[in-house]
């Protein structure tokens, strides 16, 4: 994205946090499940008067997982129910790439790897790249505050097979480090935290955050991207719609991609635009704490990239991950939104 479209951006995010009435704040979501540590023990959000007509059926249907990639279509299915039904309960970046193959969703967050799989398999358009690969190394005790420090250990991690494995390993690699790298789910990794069996783990971006607060003694040393070499970086997820909805729907989703971007250009480093989307999203039952959104919020790597800017991005990725073995395939041309 261009400076000047950054500038313009940022100042849109301003008038958006003083004017999201206007967009249905506190409206009781379409939303059907929360992100990882969320309490939702009778967790009651009082309706409220909206001046927005509520489109009913002409929804935009959307599914997102509860993760860092569907993070801004949770604050979308907060401040703007009335235009966007999105669900999350239960949704992976598999199951929401099925769920626009079968017309289930018109609009899904994918990983880059699922949105060039589904272009060979459906007529899509992706529209955006919202996130790139933030790996935190979590480790108890003092020690480990650099990458060389962790030359020789036993280090936990997850992502196996996908591109987490992969950058993970060519950073390491990259800056000499010889590791005995064991793979294992998020939920496997919290659980040998938590046993004592784990002392050093690497962890995608929100997962960082949310085992590190969940586990006593544990912290956040460092970024392991911080010393990504390359120069493109880790995209994680994309935005991605249904071509035949996005050519019947022009202005709805012409709408949707400019509060899409100001929802996360709001996170891009501003922390008024962090501390309200954590505030909204600990109000309806997201997360467990204002801390812990906060902090998860802060700690996801958002980014916005359109247009021929996203286009470059997402081809040097599926390079990288055909140079790590993956089959596959970068999308045709048309299959870029606005270019």
């Amino acid at each position: 994205m261009s400076n000047f479209k950054k500038i313009v951006a940022l100042l849109l995010v301003a008038v958006c946090l003083i004017s999201v009435a206007a967009c249905g704040k506190n409206e009781k979501a379409d939303v059907t499940t929360t992100a990882p540590a969320a309490n939702h023990e009778d967790k009651e959000i009082p309706d409220v008067e909206v001046t927005v007509p509520d489109r009913g059926e002409n929804k935009i249907k959307i599914a997102a997982p509860a993760d860092s990639g569907g993070l801004a279509f949770s604050k979308l299915a907060i401040d703007c129910s009335y235009a966007y039904s999105v669900e999350q309960k239960g949704i992976t970046s598999a199951t929401a790439a099925e769920k626009i193959k079968n017309g289930e969703a018109q609009v899904a967050a994918l990983t880059l790897a699922d949105a060039a799989a589904l272009s060979s398999q459906a007529d899509i358009k992706i529209i955006a790249i919202n996130t790139n690969l933030v790996l935190s190394v979590v480790a108890s005790g003092e020690g480990i505050l650099s990458c060389e420090e962790l030359d020789g250990k036993t280090i936990y991690a997850c992502g196996e097979g996908t591109y987490v494995q992969w950058v993970t390993e060519k950073i390491l690699d990259d800056n000499g480090v010889n590791a005995d790298i064991v793979y294992a789910t998020v939920d496997e990794i919290d659980a040998k935290m938590k046993s004592g069996e784990a002392e050093i783990c690497i962890l995608p971006e929100f997962d960082g955050t949310g085992l590190t607060n969940a586990n006593e003694g544990f912290t956040k040393k460092f970024a392991l991207t911080s010393l990504w070499k390359e120069d493109f970086a880790p995209a994680a997820t994309c935005v991605v719609a249904r071509t035949d909805y996005v050519e019947a729907n022009v202005g709805y989703v012409e709408e949707l991609v400019e509060k899409f971007e100001m929802a996360t250009n709001s996170c891009i480093d501003n922390e008024a635009g962090v501390g309200y989307l954590a505030q909204i999203l600990t109000e309806n039952g997201y997360f467990s704490d204002f801390e812990l959104a906060k902090n998860s919020v802060a700690a996801v790597g958002f980014v916005y990239l359109d247009g021929e800017e996203m286009k470059a991005a997402f081809e040097a990725n599926v390079e990288f991950y055909a140079d790590c073995g993956a089959e596959i395939t970068a999308p045709a041309d048309s299959a870029y939104y606005g270019i």
